[in-house]
Parts: C-alpha cells; sequence; structure tokens
C-alpha cells in the first residue's frame, strides 16, 4: 500500500535505483532552491493512480479525510526533504529492503 507513494515521493527526489549519496544532496538542494521544482515534485506525486483500498489505508495513516490524504502524505514528506528530516539513509534502507524506516513512518504520520 505506502510502498507506492513512498516510491512516488522518493522516486522523483532520487534516481530510480539506490542514489548516491551525492545525487540525493544535490537534488535535496534543488528542492530547497527551487519552488518550481518543489511544486513539480508535489504534482507529480498528486497524479499517481491509486488504488481506493490504498487510499483509505494512506487517510488512516495520516490521520486526514480520504480527499486530503495524498496531498497531506506528499506535502509531509516534501517537507522532510527540504528541512533535511528524510536522511540518504532512510533513502538507501527504503531501496535496499523495501521497508520504511521509523522516520518515514513518522513522517506519513506527522510526527515531531
Amino acid at each position: 500500500m505506502l510502498r507506492v507513494l513512498f516510491v512516488c515521493v522518493l522516486s522523483i527526489v532520487v534516481s530510480a535505483c539506490v542514489p548516491t549519496e551525492e545525487e540525493f544532496h544535490k537534488r535535496r538542494q534543488w528542492a530547497i532552491e527551487d519552488a518550481d521544482f518543489r511544486q513539480g515534485v508535489l504534482d507529480k506525486c498528486m497524479s499517481r493512480k491509486n488504488p481506493e483500498e490504498d487510499l483509505r489505508d494512506l487517510a488512516h495513516l495520516t490521520k486526514v479525510p480520504l480527499k486530503d490524504a495524498k496531498r497531506v502524505f506528499c506535502g509531509r514528506f516534501m517537507k522532510a526533504i527540504v528541512s533535511g528530516r528524510l536522511k540518504y539513509e532512510d533513502v538507501v534502507a527504503w531501496y535496499r529492503y523495501q521497508r520504511a524506516t521509523p522516520t518515514m513512518l513518522d513522517i506519513a504520520r506527522g510526527r515531531k
């Protein structure tokens, strides 16, 4: 369920495979400096088609109404990328093990 959305957010900021740390930080810097880049990331994240069941799960995870779940989720991850809360290590763990780290789950839930 969340795999699709995590991949959506992460694949926009990093490459389709495990990025180098340099690539990750370069794309993060673009997100910090370029409002158009950030908006493009959010637009791409929001445009993904997801099964209704996945969206219901996402709404439950984010604790927002179904209609707002993707927007809130994508926004939280963009803020985490820009703030540095989402670390390179989180991204690598995701790509290697296909599991969300505790930090990623906290971001999705709006914690901290």
